[in-house]
C-alpha cells in the first residue's frame, strides 16, 4: 500500500504542478490489448513502410506511417512541448459468463469468473514533446469473492537519439498474428519490465528494429515462483514487401533458483547450458523466427489498401552448434525442438478487415521441468491456448461509417492435441471447442460504447483453466459471455 501511495503522489504532484494542454503526438504507447488501434494502423496503405511485429508503438511511431487511414484514433502534434492529464480516460467493461474460468483472448490479463463481472480502467500521462513520457493506468476488479485495484501499468519511457529505454510496468507482443506471436503476445496482463527498443528503424541495407528486454514475472501462484524473462527480438526489412524476425527468449531464475551477474547474462542468452539438467545456466529457451509477405493485391483491385500473409515458427530448447549437449546427444548446426507455428493472412479493404489465422502449439511446448510453466497470472504469455493446441479462426471487421463499426469472429480450438512423445499412456479424451463472437462499436464524440457476445460449444471439456496443463472430461457444454464496455476521453 505504501508502494502505491508513493506511485500515486509522484503522479499526482507532476500532472499538477507541470504545464498541461491535451493529446499530443508522444512517446506515449498505444496498449498492445488495443485491437482496433493496431488493426486499423495494419491496414493502412503505408503500413508496409514499417515493422508491424514489435508492440507496443508509440503514438510517434505511428505517426510516421498511418497516412491515409483516419480511423486510426489518436491525436496530432502541439505546439507545446508539454502536455499532461491527470485523468485521461476512464473505462468501465461489465461481462456476465456461466463458465466458472474464463477470459478474452489478446486483453492483457482480462479473466472472467460465472456470474458478473467488473472492471474500471482509469489513466493519466505526462509527456514532454517526443522525448519523455509518463504512464499509469489503474485496475478495479470486482467479481465473485474478489474485490482488487491495482496498478495494471505505470511507466517512464525516454528517448535517446533513435532509441528509447523504458522501465516500469508493461507488455510486449512480438510477431506478425492477432495477438501477436507464440512466444510473447497481448494475452497476459502487464509485468515490471526493462525494455530498450528503437523508436525508428537503423538503415543498413534496410531498416533495421532491435528490442532487449527483461521481464520480472511477480507471481506466487506456479510450480517455480517469481521467474524472469530474457528477450531480444531482430527485425529486417531488406525491401518494403518484406518483413523478417528473429526471437529469443530465456525463462529464467525464480524462488530458490540460481541468480546471475551482468557478465553471465550472455552466456544466459545464449543457452549455452539450457540442455544440461547439472548446469546452473539449465533453463527454457526459445529461439524463433517470423516472415511476413506484402501482397500487391491493389493492383487486381483497387479497394485493398494492404495485404499480407505470414508465418511464424518457434522451438524450445533449440540444439544449436555452440550449445552443449549431454554425452550421447548429436550436436546440430541448428534444430529446433518441440515446434510450435502460427500462420495467417490480413486483408484490408477500404471499409473491411480480414484476418485467417492458425496456430499449433505443440505438447509440453511451454513447459519445463526447472524452471516451471510459461505463465503469468494464470495466463499463458504466448499464445492464449496454452500449451498442446491448435486453433484456427476468421475474422471480419465491417466500418459502416467512421464511427460505426461491428466484429465478428468463428473459430474452433483443440486441446490436447499431440500425444507424448516419451509413450506414456494418457487420457484419450479431447476438448473441441467451437466459438462465435460478435462486438458492435460506436463512437459518439469523446464516448465509445462496446457491447460482446461469445458463443462456445464444446465436445468434451477441459476443467484445467491454467494453459500449460489439462483435464478433459467427457461433457459436452454450452457457453456463453456477454458484455457492455463504456469509455470517456477527457
Amino acid at each position: 500500500m505504501r508502494y502505491r501511495a508513493k506511485i500515486t503522489a509522484v503522479f499526482i504532484f507532476t500532472f499538477t504542478f507541470l504545464p498541461g494542454v491535451s493529446w499530443a503526438e508522444t512517446l506515449l504507447n498505444a496498449n498492445i490489448e488495443d485491437t482496433y488501434f493496431y488493426g486499423n494502423l495494419e491496414s493502412s496503405r503505408f503500413a508496409s513502410h514499417a515493422n508491424q511485429d514489435i508492440r507496443p508503438f508509440s503514438y510517434w511511431r505511428a505517426g510516421q506511417f498511418v497516412g491515409d487511414n483516419e480511423r486510426v484514433d489518436f491525436p496530432g502534434r502541439e505546439d507545446e512541448n508539454a502536455s499532461g492529464k491527470l485523468l485521461s480516460s476512464i473505462t468501465t467493461k461489465l461481462y456476465v459468463g456461466n463458465e466458472e474460468n474464463s477470459f478474452i483472448e489478446g486483453q492483457s490479463g482480462l479473466r472472467l469468473k460465472k456470474g458478473t463481472n467488473l472492471f474500471l480502467f482509469e489513466d493519466g500521462y505526462y509527456t514532454y514533446g517526443d522525448e519523455l513520457a509518463l504512464y499509469y493506468q489503474l485496475k478495479q476488479t470486482v467479481n465473485e469473492g474478489n474485490k482488487q485495484s491495482q496498478i495494471s501499468r505505470a511507466y517512464a519511457k525516454y528517448r535517446v537519439g533513435k532509441f528509447s529505454l523504458e522501465a516500469g510496468k508493461d507488455n510486449v507482443s512480438i510477431g506478425p498474428g492477432e495477438y501477436g506471436g507464440l512466444l510473447l503476445s497481448s494475452n497476459a496482463e502487464p509485468y515490471p519490465l526493462v525494455k530498450l527498443a528503437t523508436e525508428e528503424p537503423l538503415y543498413l541495407l534496410g531498416d533495421w528494429d532491435l528490442v532487449i528486454m527483461n521481464g520480472w514475472l511477480r507471481d506466487d501462484n506456479t510450480s517455480v515462483p517469481n521467474t524472469q524473462i530474457l528477450v531480444v527480438n531482430v527485425n529486417y526489412k531488406p525491401v518494403e514487401w518484406l518483413e523478417l524476425g528473429l526471437t529469443r527468449v530465456e525463462h529464467y531464475g525464480g524462488d530458490g533458483r540460481p541468480g546471475y551477474t551482468l557478465d553471465e547474462y550472455p552466456l544466459l542468452l545464449m543457452g549455452t547450458n539450457d540442455n544440461i539438467p547439472t548446469s546452473r545456466f539449465n533453463n527454457d529457451g526459445f529461439f524463433g523466427y517470423e516472415v511476413s509477405l506484402y501482397l500487391p493485391l491493389d493492383l487486381l483491385s483497387p479497394g485493398v489498401r494492404n495485404a499480407k500473409i505470414y508465418f511464424e515458427e518457434d522451438g524450445g530448447d533449440a540444439n544449436i552448434f555452440w550449445q552443449d549437449q549431454l554425452p550421447g546427444q548429436e550436436r546440430s548446426v541448428f534444430t529446433l525442438r518441440q515446434v510450435s507455428e502460427m500462420m495467417g493472412m490480413f486483408v484490408a479493404m477500404d471499409d473491411d478487415i480480414f484476418r485467417l489465422e492458425y496456430t499449433k502449439v505443440c505438447r509440453d511446448f511451454y513447459t519445463h521441468n526447472v524452471v516451471g510453466d510459461y505463465t503469468y497470472q494464470g495466463m499463458s504469455l504466448g499464445a492464449p491456448g496454452g500449451t498442446n493446441s491448435r486453433n484456427l479462426f476468421f475474422k471480419h471487421l465491417h466500418y459502416f461509417d467512421s464511427s460505426t463499426s461491428l466484429e465478428y469472429k468463428i473459430g474452433a480450438y483443440e486441446k490436447p492435441k499431440f500425444t507424448n512423445p516419451w509413450g506414456a499412456v494418457e487420457n484419450p479424451l479431447q476438448m473441441t471447442r467451437y466459438y462465435l463472437s460478435i462486438q458492435p462499436e460506436k463512437k459518439f464524440g469523446r464516448y465509445v460504447v462496446q457491447a460482446y457476445l461469445r458463443y462456445d460449444k464444446t465436445q468434451n471439456y477441459n476443467t484445467e483453466f491454467n494453459p500449460s496443463a489439462w483435464n478433459i472430461v467427457a461433457e459436452d457444454k454450452d457457453l456463453f459471455i456477454a458484455g457492455v464496455s463504456l469509455r470517456v476521453n477527457f
